[in-house]
Parts: structure tokens; sequence; C-alpha cells
């Protein structure tokens, strides 16, 4: 699997996909997209892959980083799961808001991940609202709650991956996963 990743990147760096470093232009509204707004994949890209290829800049917490949007930041907050809170200013890190900081940090900071969109692209405080791929086809959320740091929050309209995250979320409950100890 390793060396099938390596190979992957070798080829990808090799084909002359210079635009890595840069990250893909997130467009404000649906409206904004246009030529040129989407990345593509690194290494897997698919007629079925949808979203923008971003390099993470920066973890806040297991459930919000930031990456650069043609030099503006831009916060991401993943769809359908909530973290335990561990960066809230003037309050302590609640249990395992730590580890699942350090575990989305270890998953994603200064990597390629893939951006995907439900209904609703922002939240009432700006932030872009995604489902996140890392480039190995997993999705971040998913990751956080079978591990046990993360517990299902369904906020609607973006509600299309709430089954398939409860039962996710009954297997780590069930295993005493994490915050389910």
């Amino acid at each position: 699997m390793k060396k099938t990743a390596a190979l992957l990147i070798i080829l990808f760096l090799l084909a002359g996909c210079g635009g890595a470093n840069e990250a893909a232009s997130v467009p404000k509204t649906k409206a904004d997209t246009g030529a040129g707004a989407r990345t593509k994949a690194p290494h897997t890209s698919s007629a079925k892959e949808k979203g923008d290829w971003v390099r993470v800049a920066r973890v806040i917490d297991g459930d919000t980083f930031e990456f650069m949007n043609r030099g503006t930041k831009e916060k991401v907050r993943l769809i359908g799961v909530d973290t335990p809170e561990s960066a809230k200013p003037g309050s302590e890190a609640e249990p395992f808001g730590i580890e699942a900081g350090n575990f989305t940090k270890k998953m994603i900071e200064g990597k390629l991940v893939r951006l995907e969109f439900d209904i609703q692209e922002r939240d009432k405080h700006g932030r872009l609202l995604c489902y996140v791929y890392l480039e190995d086809g997993s999705m971040l959320n998913t990751r956080l709650l079978e591990e046990g740091l993360a517990a299902i929050m369904t906020v609607p309209p973006n509600v299309r991956m709430a089954d398939n995250f409860l039962q996710i979320q009954r297997k780590a409950r069930e295993q005493k996963k994490g915050i389910w100890r």
C-alpha cells in the first residue's frame, strides 16, 4: 500500500502537476464556479469525484481547519461531526478534544484534501461546510467517527451522510472507542 501511494505521488510529480502547492479556488457561491474554479485530483481523478483539492495550511481543532485561497484564509468545518473542544479561547479542552485535534493534524495538516459540499456551502460563521476526503480516498469525517473522536451532528439541510455516520458512530460506541469509553 505504501509503495503504491509513493509511486502514485512520484507519477503525479513527474506528470508536471506543479499547481499542487496552490489551493484550488473555492467559490463563494455556486454561481461563482467557472472555468478554472476547480483543481483536478492529484492522482485519483475520476468522473465520479466532485470537489476541490486544497492543501491544508493549519488545523484549528478536530473538526475545523484552514487553507489559503488566492491569498485569503478559508476555514472549513466538517459536515456531520462534532469533536470535543480543544481550542476554545478562555476554556479548558474537553475530554478527547486534544486527541481529536492531534488526529486531524496527523491526517491532514500540510496535505492535499478534497472538499465536497452538500446542500449548504457555508455556515453562519462563513466557514465552508464540507465532507473532507484524503488522498487515499477515505473521508476524514468518518475516520473521526470510527476512532470515537467525534459524535454525529446533523444540521439540515446537510444530511446526505447522516444515516451512514450514525452506523459508524454506533459501531465505535459498541467498541467503547474514544469518547464512548
